[in-house]
């Protein structure tokens, strides 16, 4: 997913006449989707803990944990976030903080 999303910007960014500074901003924010994208295969990584404990904990398949960490997290439901993290060993607490 990580080279198909920057071959993609980058073909949308080819010919067009941007600013070596707004280029640079732009790949640096597809950079933070990307990894906002892999947060939960990453964490789970470092803790060291299959995908297979982390379904068994939530009671579900290897397959749809997979699924869950290849998803965008803003489209995955709060429910299933709570049940990962659980299996991995951590509770998900939420903050609250005004916008500006």
């Amino acid at each position: 997913m990580t080279s198909n999303t920057y071959n993609y910007v980058d073909d949308l960014l080819e010919g067009m006449d941007i600013p070596a500074d707004q280029e640079a901003r732009i790949n640096a924010r597809v950079a933070e989707m990307v990894e906002a994208d892999h947060a939960l295969k990453n964490l789970r990584k470092q803790l060291g803990i299959s995908q297979n404990v982390v379904a068994d904990a939530m009671g579900v398949s290897k397959s749809s944990v997979n699924q869950l960490e290849a998803r965008n997290l803003r489209n995955a439901k709060l429910d299933t976030l709570v049940r990962y993290f659980e299996g991995c060993g951590y509770n998900l607490e939420l903050t609250l903080t005004p916008i500006d």
